[in-house]
């Protein structure tokens, strides 16, 4: 793979106190900020309940442990069916 070619990956999005999950294609090379930004962005289109700019504590679920958003998916160590659980702030 060249440095030009990213890997896709399909990530799992639940946010917190809600049963609705949502699949996120997206490049490895992506951070996770982009990847919010991208759901907050799919959101606003198909709910109008969603608050604008919502912001979001990522966590990882199977490892319970937070997330810094400025790291790529991969630096995050986030793989094909990896699932997020995001907290609204």
């Amino acid at each position: 793979m060249s440095n030009n070619d990213f890997e896709k990956v399909i990530i799992t999005i639940k946010v917190r106190g809600s049963n609705e999950e949502y699949d996120f294609e997206v490049d490895s090379k992506v951070t996770v900020e982009e990847l919010l930004f991208k759901f907050n962005e799919f959101l606003s289109i198909h709910k109008s309940s969603v608050k604008e700019n919502q912001r979001y504590i990522v966590m990882v679920e199977t490892k319970h442990d937070f997330i810094d958003p400025t790291l790529t998916i991969e630096e995050a160590g986030l793989w094909e069916g990896s699932i997020l659980i995001l907290t609204p702030v």
